[in-house]
């Protein structure tokens, strides 16, 4: 056997012409390749100096930046941003567009994906991340941007109060010309907790979208709220709807919504529910309120005291309806009712009680910071009256027309002692001057005998 046998090639079956072609298209093939290492490299480096010069003029630290030249998408590693005392951090960011077109007055972006995101947000009314452009190219611009998975750790205003922290934060929102969809959902201490929401318009702007939450404790949320903590779990929803004249100035726009709050107590079975309507025009607020044994007590920093009175607890139930002016606020009730009800009176530490109280035509103003009440009918009161003490000067004003007591343990605490008067019933007023007009009388005369109480009439 010859030698060329032995050694013999696909390609010899082909012509000499046909050889030199494979030939010059292997060559081809390989300076194209070249070619693309040498774009890529180029457009790399190219990527990297257009974002490194933007992400340093919009005081983002980002540790590496990569052009995938082939998939027309950037890679951001290791991305922070700080401002003020707000932060964010993100692992990873895929983006759908060259380094030209983001870092572009008219940038267009197709899907952007982030993960590792990571935010804690302590002033976010000072510092308006709304307000910064170069973060907000990516926002605005691409048409699809989400990220699952994540953790924001909020920290509200008021003090050193406990943060809100938010896990399995996932993201996700389109866009196509004016009309943005977005839904956003989370864990709050492993309550479930999801916004939804869309938007249209450029030049006015509308929005509309819910927020619902199911069964979060309570406590943990009123006390970074600041506000007194409440035993049980909170569920709720809010529906709302915006139109701003101006798409980049939402805080002057026409608002409205409407919510429902439910309590689940463990220490009862009632229901406890609170349902809100409000709406927001020329920057002033309108406010309707629905309760159904609604606890007071998270409130109790935010209500003045009254005649010197401060209210501790209480569960209240009826309707009001609450305006906003330039000077203050102004509500009124046509009807309600509080029960298990406790406040203190003066610099007293022993609490006052009240099992039941009713009322109709309550109305008050903040701004003559006034309380009226056409009637009254009180039930089951424990109450001291004090003579050795001051008048309380200052504070909030009650006045009510006439009032009725029924089974009231009524005490008049005297420089050299405490007078009781138990089981009394009866009548009453209380001018605008604070001034209270009282008239009372045992329940019933025989039982008090019997039992030698004795018949007590007050007046």
């Amino acid at each position: 056997m010859r030698a060329q046998k032995l050694f013999h090639h696909p390609v010899g079956v082909f012509s000499f012409g046909a050889r030199w072609y494979l030939a010059s298209l292997a060559v081809l093939m390989l300076i194209l390749v070249a070619v693309h290492f040498v774009i890529h490299i180029q457009a790399q480096e190219r990527a990297r100096l257009l974002m490194h010069d933007w992400l340093a003029k919009a005081q983002v630290d980002v540790g590496q930046v990569r052009y995938h030249l082939l998939r027309n998408a950037l890679t951001l590693q290791n991305i922070h941003i700080r401002r003020g005392d707000n932060s964010l951090s993100i692992a990873q960011i895929l983006v759908r567009a060259d380094a030209g077109s983001l870092t572009s007055d008219t940038p267009h972006m197709g899907d952007v994906k982030l993960s590792g995101v990571r935010a804690e947000i302590r002033d976010a009314l000072t510092v308006g991340w709304q307000d910064d452009m170069a973060l907000l190219r990516i926002w605005r611009t691409a048409e699809t941007l989400r990220f699952d998975g994540g953790q924001l750790v909020l920290h509200l205003p008021g003090g050193d109060t406990p943060a809100l922290e938010f896990d399995a934060l996932g993201f996700e929102q389109h866009q196509q010309g004016d009309k943005t969809e977005l839904h956003v959902s989370a864990e709050l201490l492993g309550a479930p907790v999801s916004l939804d929401m869309s938007s249209a318009g450029q030049g006015h702007l509308t929005q509309h979208g819910r927020v619902e939450w199911q069964d979060i404790r309570a406590g943990a949320v009123l006390t970074a709220l600041g506000w007194q903590p409440l035993n049980g779990f909170l569920s709720g929803k809010i529906l709302f709807q915006a139109h701003g004249k101006r798409a980049d100035d939402m805080h002057s726009s026409d608002f409205t919504w409407r919510g429902k709050l439910n309590l689940a107590r463990e220490d009862d079975s009632f229901e406890h529910r609170l349902l809100i309507q409000g709406e927001r025009q020329a920057g002033l607020w309108k406010l309707d309120m629905q309760a159904l044994a609604w606890p007071l007590s998270p409130w109790v920093r935010a209500l003045p005291a009254i005649h010197g009175m401060r209210l501790l607890s209480g569960e209240w139930q009826g309707n009001m309806q609450l305006s906003q002016s330039r000077t203050g606020w102004r509500g009124k009730s046509p009807a309600g009712a509080v029960k298990h009800m406790q406040w203190l009176a003066g610099q007293a530490d022993d609490a006052n009680m009240l099992e039941y109280l009713s009322y109709q035509k309550l109305v008050w103003d903040s701004v003559s910071r006034d309380v009226h009440m056409d009637t009254a009918a009180l039930q089951e009161l424990e109450f001291t009256l004090r003579t050795d003490s001051a008048a309380t000067e200052g504070g909030w004003r009650l006045r009510v027309n006439e009032f009725k007591l029924l089974d009231a343990d009524v005490a008049l605490a005297m420089q050299r002692g405490t007078l009781i008067f138990a089981h009394m019933q009866g009548q009453g007023g209380i001018d605008r001057h604070g001034r209270l007009a009282l008239n009372l009388a045992s329940q019933d005369e025989a039982d008090d005998l019997r039992a030698g109480h004795g018949h007590w009439s007050l007046n």
